[in-house]
């Protein structure tokens, strides 16, 4: 079997799930991770940018990237957004993928 790291579905929640080592008997918090990973999908189109919901396609590590953004949502960090911008494996993940560049 060959994959094909050009194409990849956005991480889901069960995904989500197994990464972060929930009780997979329970659903018990399943809509507050729900909203986590929808929140760590649009941070990763936001620092992309200018993406097209008709026409953009998420890659492998477009998808590895919302996963990691979701597990720092999760951690209750108080400044996701400064901590995913300072953590390697995000941005390692979103390398070559930005479409729109912030200018000083």
């Amino acid at each position: 079997m060959t994959l094909d790291y050009n194409v990849c579905d956005w991480p889901t929640l069960e995904e989500f799930r197994r990464v972060v080592d929930v009780d997979p008997d329970s659903n018990r918090w399943d809509e507050t991770m729900g909203r986590q990973l929808a929140a760590a999908i649009q941070q990763v189109k936001d620092d992309v940018g200018d993406w097209d919901e008709m026409l953009s396609l998420p890659d492998c590590n477009l998808a590895a990237a919302a996963l990691r953004a979701a597990i720092v949502l999760s951690s209750n960090d108080p400044n996701p957004e400064k901590t995913l911008q300072a953590d390697a494996i995000y941005m390692a993940h979103l390398k070559g993928h930005r479409r729109r560049f912030s200018f000083s």
